[in-house]
């Protein structure tokens, strides 16, 4: 999530990104071997446009659902549900 907040094309295995609400080919490249790894770093650099593309996607996302203000809504929303399910009783 750093990466992403910092606006960077990142490439991740399945694993790393695991738990992130992301999608590949969006958000971020993913690899599983040495060789793929290489073949994404190597896109990256060749491709500036698709670099920036996938970095402005992925800070967009940490925007929008791991920020402060994303959790701070998060939990709001959360509390208000609870405390509604709480007055039928």
């Amino acid at each position: 999530l750093e990466a992403f907040a910092a606006g960077m094309a990142t490439v991740s295995t399945r694993m790393g990104y695991e738990g992130i609400d992301c999608e590949p080919g969006k958000h971020l490249l993913v690899a599983e071997s040495p060789d793929e790894f290489a073949d994404a770093i190597r896109f990256l650099l060749d491709h500036p446009d698709e670099r920036r593309r996938i970095g402005n996607a992925a800070r967009q996302l940490v925007c929008e659902r791991y920020s402060p203000e994303a959790f701070e809504c998060s939990i709001q929303s959360f509390y208000a549900r609870v405390l509604n399910k709480s007055g039928d009783f």
